[in-house]
């Protein structure tokens, strides 16, 4: 096994997520990358299932085993792309009010929020190498956050799954150069 890269990140740079159109033993398959525009921040939980073996008064064992993870984050800036594959909802142009487009979307009880993959890389890494966190299978609420006198925030909340194909959650990449967040390849049957 080849050593890791060690790699000091902050901030954000970019936060994309896309669609995800299959997941089943014939393979995989993402649509395009959405933008999620103003990224504040981005939360990645691990959620183990912990058991443990006691006897004399004392813990004899323990096993952990990795169950998924709770995921999170907050955006600056709405956009309607955003809400509607993560909430299921759709948006419709309506016509025109003085001149204007008008796009209406409507919450509806049968909306069913969709799978996506989520991929992030920081705003900068020291030494100049990049890191990228990708998450294969998230789902979740995205919601509108107001408070008076201050701006609104967007801010989502879930949780990341394995993969039906292959039981992967997601990796994390490591490189000499920094590369923008491109289209998750397809995967075939294995």
């Amino acid at each position: 096994m080849a050593a890791g890269k060690e790699t000091i990140t902050i901030g954000i740079r970019d936060l994309k997520i896309s669609q995800l159109i299959k997941d089943d033993t014939t393979g995989v398959e993402y649509g395009e990358p959405i933008d999620v525009p103003g990224v504040k921040e981005v939360q990645i939980n691990l959620i183990q299932d912990e058991k443990e073996l006691t006897g004399d008064g004392v813990i004899l064992d323990t096993y952990n085993k990795r169950k998924g993870y709770e995921v999170s984050f907050k955006n600056a800036q709405f956009t309607q792309k955003v809400l509607d594959l993560i909430n299921g909802s759709t948006t419709t142009e309506t016509g025109e009010a003085e001149g204007q487009k008008v796009y209406r979307t409507i919450d509806k009880s049968d909306d069913i929020a969709g799978y996506f993959a989520l991929e992030f890389a920081p705003e900068k890494s020291v030494g100049e190498k990049d890191y990228h966190r990708i998450l294969y299978k998230v789902s979740g609420t995205y919601s509108e956050e107001y408070t008076e006198e201050d701006y609104m925030v967007c801010s989502f909340s879930g949780k990341g799954v394995a993969r039906t194909y292959d039981k992967a959650f997601g990796e994390r990449v490591t490189s000499d150069k920094i590369e923008d967040i491109k289209q998750i390849a397809a995967l075939p049957a294995i």
